[in-house]
């Protein structure tokens, strides 16, 4: 499977590497240059038979954050596969830079309620009334492209104050771990 690998290959191994390269992958058991006995990760029984035929796959953009793989024979498991180590290396982001603009989601859902829906709308036109009442106080716009840039911001102010107000935000809803039912079914 690449030029360190060990062992022969046959049909599952050709099967694999066409999965590979179809879906971008790299075998990392493969390209790490180490003593046969760190690369064997299969001893058959007689212990005669030693073959490398389990394999880490990773997206070959990550293959750089792949520093080692070996075989690791010292643990103590009842198995025939020794431990497979993998050091990578990962670059996380910063909590401050994941904190970006979080997109508010307003519960729409309550509009389909009439008597929401009429409340929502009588309180949006109050609030538009209002705040264009006010512009008109602050100043007198002559330019026709100045009021109506004026108008799309009293619109878009008195969107946004009567949402939060009438509808709120939409709450997430964290799907349990484990069904009830199947947490009865355990008992």
């Amino acid at each position: 499977m690449g030029k360190d690998g060990v062992g022969t290959g046959n049909n599952s191994g050709e099967k694999l590497c066409d999965f590979c390269s179809m879906n971008d992958l790299v075998i990392t058991g493969t390209i790490f240059p180490h003593k046969e006995i760190h690369k064997q990760t299969w001893i058959s029984p007689d212990r005669c038979t030693c073959n490398q035929i389990d394999c880490v796959l990773i997206n070959s953009k990550f293959r750089t954050s792949v520093l080692d793989i070996r075989a690791i024979r010292s643990a103590d498991i009842t198995s025939d596969h020794p431990l497979v180590f993998t050091k990578l290396r990962l670059k996380l982001k910063a909590a401050s830079e994941r904190r970006g603009i979080r997109r508010t989601r307003y519960d729409t859902q309550k509009l389909e309620d009439n008597k929401c829906r009429r409340q929502f709308h009588l309180e949006l036109r109050n609030r538009f009334e209002i705040l264009q009442r006010e512009e008109l106080e602050d100043g007198e716009a002559d330019q026709p492209e100045a009021e109506l840039e004026s108008a799309n911001g009293i619109l878009e102010k008195a969107y946004n104050m009567t949402t939060k107000k009438i509808l709120g935000y939409k709450t997430k809803k964290v799907k349990p771990w484990i069904s009830k039912e199947s947490w009865d079914l355990e008992r």
